[in-house]
């Protein structure tokens, strides 16, 4: 949230509702609790908004830029009064707003407190704007109250039951009508920590009012975002081992300080920490993403099995035993953990080399992180050799086929279910098997059916077979 505004007379239970605010912040409690309650669209579920990243720091420089989607709303009276209007000059000042917002998360200064980290210019984060809409209703005009939570939550609940494309993977932006009394006042606040439902701004129609000084909220729009991509107030305990000089209420207001998630007039300057932090978090919650989405594919083979050649994330090895050699990306080592199956593994040191054993199926989930980012992916392994079908007299024989590669292999079969149609298409045999059959061969009679060419479908765990065969 955006710092507190100056207080009227007549606002003594706002005055009340800031000193306890403000007493929270000296208990050292986080800014709000409401992440696990309220937050109900973001992929907020499960990321640890508490987590230190600080041991890894990331390489901007190997990152594409990542456009988070926003749509904004501007909430007039009835009459479609008392807020930025559907004009090109109204709809200019959103854009110059949204640009300027852009441009300074392009374009960061080197922090002018002291930081434990290297500077980067360009934090690689964008805002893409998908829509804007201008809304006529009294009650939502009046909801500009950024100390009051529900205000921010009512203006959510009222624009997802609008018809809006694209609504649930996007950041509102809300801006209500003027709310306080105090034209100089520029403030806003963000749904929650890590939180990717809402932002909103404060008193943003008195810039339009006063000369159309739409950069003055652009700093408010990068903090509050910066809140919904899961950053802390700076002055806080914020889990950046780089902004550990910044902590305390002397540099809550220091008009020196020029970091983004302060209460300055700057806020042009994020640390190394605070840049990872959000990648790592947009990353987690790719849906909100117009483009810069950061997706590892792992490349790998398989050797010394009945199958040898590219790795599929379901492979049939066709024996019992095989070798899998992985590509580590850019060096990245690989965890492998067994999910479910069975079979004997073991995993070298860097995970770039799987050795099987005593096949029959297993499967394993592979993570990795590379440039702070973490990524996993899934593989099954399962020894099934191939197998032919055809007729003998009123019998239909599936046959595993034992080549040179695999003569080591049990060659089971695992058979769970055949069907037999006729020329026709209709559904003449059905045999399902609550244990899948292992056998090197299975038969099914097949007798009652008049003679002719019909079409026989087996199902394995893995794959479904198909082939035509003429019962005399």
């Amino acid at each position: 949230m955006y710092p507190p505004k100056k207080q009227t007379p007549s606002s003594s239970f706002s005055r009340y509702r800031l000193v306890f605010l403000v007493t929270l912040f000296f208990l050292g409690f986080p800014l709000s609790n409401r992440a696990q309650q309220n937050c109900v669209n973001s992929g907020n579920t499960g990321y640890n908004s508490r987590q230190n990243l600080s041991s890894c720091d990331i390489n901007l420089s190997n990152v594409d830029v990542k456009e988070v989607r926003v749509i904004y709303h501007v909430f007039q009276k009835s009459d479609g009064s008392e807020n930025i209007p559907n004009t090109p000059q109204g709809r200019g000042f959103l854009a110059n707003l949204h640009n300027k917002a852009n441009q300074g998360f392009a374009n960061l200064e080197p922090m002018t407190w002291p930081t434990s980290s290297s500077f980067f210019p360009d934090s690689k984060i964008q805002l893409y704007r998908v829509d804007r809409y201008f809304w006529q209703d009294d009650n939502m005009h009046s909801k500009g109250n950024r100390f009051n939570p529900q205000h921010g939550i009512d203006m959510y609940n009222y624009v997802m039951q609008q018809n809006i494309p694209g609504k649930y993977t996007a950041i509102h932006i809300f801006i209500p009508g003027n709310y306080g009394s105090d034209p100089d006042n520029v403030a806003g606040r963000a749904a929650d920590i890590g939180c990717l439902e809402w932002t909103m701004l404060e008193d943003v129609y008195y810039r339009y009012q006063n000369g159309q000084a739409f950069w003055k909220h652009a700093p408010v729009l990068m903090h509050e975002i910066g809140h919904n991509l899961s950053l802390r107030h700076v002055f806080n305990f914020d889990y950046c081992d780089d902004t550990n000089g910044h902590i305390g209420p002397a540099f809550q207001n220091a008009s020196t300080d020029n970091n983004m998630m302060g209460y300055n007039s700057s806020q042009l300057g994020l640390t190394q920490d605070q840049v990872t932090r959000m990648h790592h978090f947009i990353h987690q919650n790719q849906f909100v993403l117009q483009s810069g989405q950061t997706i590892e594919v792992l490349d790998g083979n398989v050797t010394q099995s009945g199958n040898n050649g590219p790795l599929y994330t379901v492979h049939n090895t066709m024996s019992a035993s095989a070798t899998v050699i992985m590509q580590l990306p850019n060096g990245a080592p690989l965890t492998w953990t067994k999910t479910s199956g069975n079979g004997n593994f073991t995993v070298n040191g860097s995970g770039s080399q799987v050795t099987l054993s005593n096949l029959g199926s297993i499967s394993f989930d592979v993570s990795w992180t590379d440039n702070c980012l973490d990524y996993q992916a899934s593989y099954t392994f399962y020894n099934q050799p191939s197998f032919r079908i055809q007729s003998e007299g009123d019998e239909i024989i599936m046959t595993a086929e034992i080549g040179a590669a695999n003569a080591s292999a049990p060659n089971a079969l695992l058979v769970r279910r055949i069907e037999i149609f006729d020329q026709a298409g209709v559904q003449r045999k059905t045999i399902n098997l609550k244990d899948p059959t292992t056998a090197a061969g299975y038969s099914v009679d097949a007798r009652g059916l008049p003679p002719g060419t019909y079409r026989v479908v087996v199902y394995t765990p893995y794959k479904k077979v198909e082939e035509n065969v003429w019962l005399e």
